[in-house]
C-alpha cells in the first residue's frame, strides 16, 4: 500500500514462542536477544531453502551464488515501474506533480510488529504524473539500539476509476532493510522483499477500503497480506480509522504459525492550530496484534509543506 507523509493511522496468542518475525530476525542483534523459547520445532524439511555462500567458497563462486537470486529481483525493479510508467504515458504533462513530507511517531507499528521499539522519523517523496504515482518512503529510528528496524522503501501504483467514485489500484514495493552490517547492502537482493497488490476504494456512500498484497521475492512462504479500513465521521474535527488485517497463512515475515489477525486498530487524526495559518496535523493509533498478543499505543506528527 502506498505510504505517505500525512497517511500513517492506516497503517501471537498465547503460545510459548518468539513473536519477533523473520523480517526482523534477519538482524543478528535481534536473533541474539529472541532465543530459548522451549516449543517443538516445526518440520521444515519441505522448505526450499538458499543457503549463504560459506567464507571458504571463492569470490567467483560468491558471486554465482547471488547471480542465481538476483533475476527475478532485478527485473521486478526495473520493469514493474517501466510498466507503471508507460501506462501513465498518455497523461498530459499538466498532471504532474511532486510532494514531500515527514512524520515524526513515538513507535513504527506495521502490520502489527513493532520495528525498532524507539521513536522514529519517516520521510517521504512522492511523484504523480496522472494516474501513475511513485515514491520513497523511509523510517529511522532515533535510538542506535532501533536501528537494526530502519526502512528505506521505493514504491509505485496505478489507478483507474471503478465508476460512482470507486477507483482500483495496482501497486508494487520495494521493502528494503538497511540494517547496519555489510550483508544487507542495498545490491543485496536479501535485503529486498517485493510486494504486488490490488487495492479498492468504494465510493462515498461506502468509502471502505480494501488491500491485498503478496510478497513475491525475499520470502520463501509468499506471505499474503489482507486488510479493510473504514473512515467513521462520529466526531466532529476528528477523523477515525478503523483497520482490521490478517496473514493469509503461515508467515515467516509475519511470525506466524496460520491465518490469522495481526493487526486491529482504531486511529484518530486532528489538526492543532499553531497560528492563523498554520495547523499541525497529529495523530493517535492504537493497535491490536491478536496473534501475537501485543497492542500498542502510537503518537505521530505529519510535517508537510
Amino acid at each position: 500500500m502506498r505510504r505517505t507523509a500525512s497517511a500513517r493511522g492506516r497503517r501471537k496468542g498465547l503460545r510459548r514462542r518468539s513473536t519477533v518475525p523473520r523480517r526482523l530476525l534477519r538482524c543478528r542483534r535481534i536473533r541474539a536477544h529472541h532465543t530459548g523459547h522451549n516449543r517443538k520445532p516445526r518440520d521444515r524439511s519441505h522448505w526450499r531453502w538458499r543457503p549463504r555462500p560459506s567464507r571458504q567458497h571463492s569470490q567467483q563462486e560468491h558471486r554465482t551464488m547471488q547471480d542465481t537470486k538476483r533475476p527475478l529481483f532485478a527485473r521486478l525493479v526495473l520493469w514493474i515501474p517501466a510498466i507503471l510508467a508507460a501506462a501513465a504515458a498518455a497523461e498530459p504533462a499538466n498532471g504532474q506533480s511532486a510532494s514531500i513530507g515527514a512524520d515524526v511517531v513515538s513507535r513504527y507499528v506495521w502490520r502489527g510488529t513493532d520495528f525498532g521499539e524507539s521513536m522514529a522519523v519517516q520521510p517521504a517523496l512522492t511523484f504523480s504524473m496522472g494516474n501513475l504515482e511513485a515514491g520513497a518512503w523511509g523510517s529511522y529510528s532515533v535510538s542506535k539500539s532501533g536501528a537494526d528496524g530502519n526502512e528505506s522503501d521505493l514504491w509505485a501504483s496505478y489507478t483507474v476509476e471503478a465508476g460512482n467514485g470507486a477507483s482500483i489500484s495496482l501497486g508494487f514495493t520495494d521493502y528494503y532493510f538497511p540494517a547496519p552490517d555489510a550483508e544487507h547492502g542495498f545490491r543485496n537482493a536479501d535485503a529486498h522483499t517485493l510486494e504486488l497488490s490490488v487495492g479498492f476504494s468504494g465510493p462515498e456512500s461506502l468509502p471502505v477500503t480494501l488491500y491485498g498484497g503478496m510478497l513475491v521475492q525475499g520470502d520463501e512462504d509468499n506471505s499474503v497480506y489482507l486488510e479493510a479500513s473504514l473512515p467513521v465521521d462520529a466526531v466532529e474535527g476528528v477523523d477515525l480509522m478503523l483497520v482490521a488485517g490478517m496473514v493469509a497463512g503461515e508467515s515467516g515475515f509475519y511470525g506466524t504459525e496460520g491465518a490469522g489477525l495481526v493487526n486491529l486498530g482504531v486511529s484518530a487524526g486532528t489538526e492543532v492550530e499553531i497560528t492563523n495559518s498554520f495547523a499541525l496535523p497529529v495523530s493517535v493509533s492504537w493497535i491490536v496484534n491478536p496473534d501475537a498478543d501485543r497492542a500498542f499505543l502510537v503518537f505521530g506528527v505529519s510535517l508537510v509543506p
